[in-house]
């Protein structure tokens, strides 16, 4: 949880100052050897219990445009 909340603090450490991640955004990290990708809800900042966090460390291959959305994750 640590690297999520860092992730979303700065999602770009690479630039100057941060870039924290808004609501309704998403960011890959990667941590301790893995890749992960978050989606921010509707409320900026890391939470547990409502933001989606999955380990995609490992995974190949392409999604079909449109097939992830907001609406899958959360009430819109």
């Amino acid at each position: 949880m640590d690297a999520a909340i860092a992730a979303y603090a700065d999602t770009n450490p690479n630039l100057a100052g941060t870039q924290p991640l808004a609501a309704k955004q998403a960011v890959f990290f990667g941590w301790n050897g893995g890749t992960y990708l978050s989606v921010n809800d509707s409320t900026a900042a890391f939470n547990a219990t409502s933001d989606l966090l999955i380990n995609v460390t490992g995974m190949i291959g392409t999604l079909a445009t449109g097939s992830l959305t907001t609406n899958n994750y959360f009430a819109v």
